[in-house]
């Protein structure tokens, strides 16, 4: 019995200054557990006790048999040797008593289990059985009692080798009984010892201390016995119940739950299907255990999707190999409907390790699949055109770490900038300009070709990322295209735009070996054809970025010269030609630069313009 038990079992504590009997009831605590340990009570395992009442006697009801025989056996052999020597009438009537008794024994037991769905005994039946096995023993007990005393040593060898016999047994095979096993060892061994008693050849007190302790042994054995015994009809009895409870939560899930249950044989067919997985796969029960559940499967895939045919691969290895798998989606085809299932699942062995089959459960992720498929395409998709985003573009771009030596690797860059849509944006509003936007991305779309990734980086900046353009005429013939397709004017509303751009082209692997640098060299070639009238385009160049970082510099310079006074006016004045006479003066600017002397005006004007 657990502890929790016990301690529910203890008795109240008695009111302050009532003496308390703490050995007493501290032994007859440990008595109890220990008695429950091998009995059934009502205190300890509730309304399951009746049934283990009956589980016991059951099990000696199956040992009846072999009890019979022995106990005829050995008292056919005693009644056979000691003929000669007692009345012939008591030996013929103890004989035909103990052959007797058993039989009629175990008809009696049988009658004191109630013969229900679930059997179970009283605790009156237990005490009939102790006191009948008493009386039996008590019958047996007669032999040593009035014979071995005036034994010869033949006979007295063959008394103490059936009784020993007896005793050993009787033990073992009442022992899932204790009180049984216990009556029945306690009078045998007494019988034993007054046998020694009255035997004037047996007066060694050896023979006493070895008959007790034996007797002793064999009780420590029949509880050992009996606790193995009621600790396993405990455990199958809690095992049932969690199966129960098991059982219960199944149904409950399967009636209420939106998954369902599946489980496949060892041959791959479904059994027990449910009401709620024949609705999911749209099929009767008898069309659904007709084939193997793999075959089953992939007569549902949709007709040339190759992601589901991969799905129901791995699915047929994971099966194959018995390897488990979780959160496998397998799209399928329901009824003329796409579906989207998730299914996890392990494989069952036996009590022996063998594949038993399998056993999982499966859910409709349709909805939770679409939304996440809607939300991967709104990540990767400007809501505004329809075409790509910057992170889709960015992650395209980042094909160009891969090993350079893959076909895939060389790429060409086109960088597109509208040239006065900051103005159209202004005077008209943001809805046309918004309509220009997507008027602009259309075009574009219709310019490039299939295997080209066209992109809004955000505003009115665009991008084309090509893999398959990788010369310089390609790329010019592209770019003229686009610009040719942008150059009609569009009709937005009751206004009739005008369209300019100007492109930046960048190749790889010769402009740059990774997206930033690519990125950076198709910005400046941008500039450059702004810089070269706008409307056109150009191909990075190296003095691009000499001429850029000069700017830079340039730029670096004018904070330190505005800070150290470096700037110079000069006034030249403005003469008129018929009198000479000076009629205003223009201001000029000069820079004194520290190192290169006066810069010219057209050459860091610009860049202050730029910059601010």
């Amino acid at each position: 019995m657990s502890s929790a038990n016990r301690a529910a079992n203890a008795p109240p504590i008695p009111p302050q200054g009532t003496p308390v009997p703490t050995v007493r009831s501290g032994w007859r605590q440990v008595l109890r557990g220990w008695y429950q340990d091998v009995s059934p009570d009502e205190r300890a395992d509730g309304p399951q006790a009746r049934h283990f009442r009956a589980r016991q006697i059951q099990a000696l009801l199956s040992l009846m048999p072999l009890i019979t025989i022995g106990n005829a056996v050995n008292s056919i052999t005693l009644s056979w040797f000691f003929w000669q020597d007692l009345p012939h009438m008591p030996m013929t009537l103890w004989c035909t008593t103990v052959v007797l008794a058993l039989t009629v024994l175990g008809l009696w037991w049988r009658h004191l289990i109630e013969d229900v769905p679930k059997p179970f005994a009283t605790r009156g039946a237990i005490r009939v059985l102790s006191l009948q096995v008493v009386a039996f023993a008590a019958v047996w007990a007669i032999v040593p009692i009035a014979v071995f005393p005036g034994a010869s040593q033949a006979g007295t060898l063959l008394i103490a080798s059936v009784m020993v016999g007896m005793i050993c047994v009787g033990a073992f095979m009442l022992s899932p009984i204790f009180p049984l096993a216990t009556g029945y060892v306690g009078v045998m061994g007494l019988a034993c010892i007054i046998a020694l008693m009255r035997s004037s050849n047996a007066d060694n007190i050896a023979l006493y201390v070895l008959l007790i302790t034996y007797t002793t042994v064999m009780v420590g054995v029949a509880y050992t016995n009996a606790r193995v015994f009621m600790a396993r009809l405990r455990a199958e009895a809690e095992a049932d119940r969690q199966r129960q409870l098991i059982d219960l939560l199944l149904r409950d899930f399967e009636e209420n739950a939106s998954d369902w249950l599946w489980e496949i044989s060892p041959t791959g067919h479904l059994r027990h299907v449910s009401p709620r997985l024949a609705a999911s796969f749209g099929l009767p029960s008898k069309a659904l255990q007709s084939q193997p559940f793999v075959e089953l499967m992939s007569t549902m895939l949709p007709p040339d999707d190759d992601e589901a045919l991969s799905v129901w691969s791995r699915l047929n290895t994971c099966i194959r190999m018995g390897q488990p798998f979780r959160d496998l989606e397998l799209v399928v085809e329901v009824g003329h409907e796409l579906r989207c299932w998730s299914l996890s699942a392990k494989p069952l062995h036996d009590e022996r390790g063998r594949a038993a089959g399998w056993r999982g459960v499966g859910s409709d992720i349709t909805p939770a699949r679409k939304a996440r498929d809607e939300l991967a395409r709104l990540a990767n998709v400007d809501a505004l055109t329809g075409l790509a985003n910057r992170h889709r573009f960015g992650s395209e771009l980042q094909r160009l770490t891969q090993d350079p030596t893959r076909v895939d690797g060389p790429c060409t860059l086109f960088f597109l900038d509208l040239d006065n849509f900051k103005q159209i944006n202004d005077t008209l509003g943001h809805a046309v300009g918004d309509q220009l936007l997507r008027r602009v991305g259309a075009r574009l779309k219709a310019a490039i070709g299939d295997g080209d990734l066209l992109a809004r980086l955000g505003g009115d900046e665009f991008a084309v990322l090509s893999w398959r353009l990788l010369g310089p005429e390609p790329a010019a013939a592209l770019a003229s295209r686009m610009l040719h397709l942008l150059g009609e004017p569009c009709q937005l509303e009751d206004v009739l735009v005008e369209i300019k751009a100007s492109v930046g082209i960048a190749q790889s692997p010769q402009d740059g070996r990774d997206p930033s640098a690519l990125l950076q060299c198709a910005d400046l070639a941008l500039y450059a054809a702004k810089a070269a009238g706008r409307g056109t385009y150009r191909f990075f160049e190296a003095s691009m970025a000499e001429s850029a970082r000069a700017r830079v510099r340039l730029q670096q310079e004018l904070q330190h010269a505005l800070a150290s006074q470096q700037f110079t006016l000069f006034f030249q004045p403005q003469l008129h030609l018929d009198d000479g006479s000076v009629q205003s003066f223009e201001a000029l600017v000069r820079w004194q630069h520290t190192e290169r002397g006066v810069v010219s005006p057209g050459e860091f004007i610009p860049v202050a313009e730029e910059t601010g």
